[in-house]
């Protein structure tokens, strides 16, 4: 499965949206999110680098740069 890289734009209650280098924009439910990164949703956001995986049969509206698809298995990305 295709692995993608970004960074967390927003979040919300049920849900957060990520960037990646290219202004593509990936929706992910707080169920697929990582609990290390859900503990550190709050404002002023950090930059939080994250990596995932995209389920293209699945959208969440649309950006100038394409559709918003869905994402799953968000973790942080980071190096130890």
């Amino acid at each position: 499965m295709e692995e993608i890289k970004g960074i967390i734009k927003t979040f919300g209650e049920k849900a957060i949206t990520i960037e990646t280098d290219y202004k593509h924009q990936y929706y992910a439910l707080m169920a697929n999110v990582h609990h290390n990164i859900r503990e550190q949703l709050s404002y002023p956001l950090p930059v939080l680098p994250v990596k995932f995986h995209p389920v293209k049969s699945m959208t969440a509206g649309e950006t100038p740069f394409g559709p918003r698809y869905y994402a799953v298995n968000v973790e942080l990305d980071v190096e130890l």
